[in-house]
């Protein structure tokens, strides 16, 4: 119970510290932040700094996130597969590759309303539309990044999961994710691919 509290107050430390903090930079290659709270500096590892950032806008903007429309869209099994055989999704045995991007696909178009109307995640006729824009300018990861995530989001979602906010968090969790790991000049900037 004192652990549980004790782990319950640093959280709202923390949580005071980044609701009053200036971002001061970024380090060399985009690896370190540097933030003043108050009148210290403080220097994160960028990663999970930025994977708590995109986490709680997602989660705060839930229902209300803008898309940031892909000019040309993106092939779920096109892409997965493409994941598959880059080594970005690892799988296990003798699988066969097509099926399981055949199934990923089935799975995110069986869901489309649910990535629309939360996530401003917008698939069409077994393509990627739309990620959703979580700084002010439009940007998202690499296109050669997305399949692994659309992996993900339709094999590491708890999907049979009797409570929805279950769903929606790990949904949550794999878009900050993926918009954290990488670095910022591999950001696309501008959407129109």
């Amino acid at each position: 119970r004192d652990r549980v509290q004790s782990e319950h107050r640093e959280g709202e430390e923390v949580s005071r510290v980044m609701k009053r903090h200036v971002m001061v930079g970024v380090g060399w290659k985009g690896e370190k932040t540097f933030l003043q709270y108050e009148t210290c500096l403080m220097v994160a590892n960028t990663q999970p700094f930025a994977n708590w950032m995109f986490y709680s806008k997602i989660v705060s903007e839930i229902g209300r996130l803008k898309p940031a429309d892909l000019v040309q869209p993106v092939s779920i099994v096109e892409s997965v597969l493409s994941s598959i055989k880059r080594g970005q999704v690892i799988l296990d045995g003798n699988v066969d590759c097509e099926r399981v991007a055949q199934e990923c696909c089935s799975l995110l178009m069986s869901k489309q309303p649910f990535f629309n109307d939360y996530f401003a995640v917008n698939f069409v006729d077994g393509q990627l539309h739309s990620l959703p824009c979580l700084i002010n300018e439009p940007a998202i990861p690499r296109r050669d990044l997305l399949g692994a995530l659309l992996f993900r989001l339709a094999v590491e979602v708890p999907w049979g999961h009797e409570e929805e906010h279950v769903i929606i968090d790990a949904v949550c969790a794999e878009i900050a994710s993926i918009y954290s790991k990488l670095p910022f000049d591999e950001l696309v900037m501008n959407v129109d691919y």
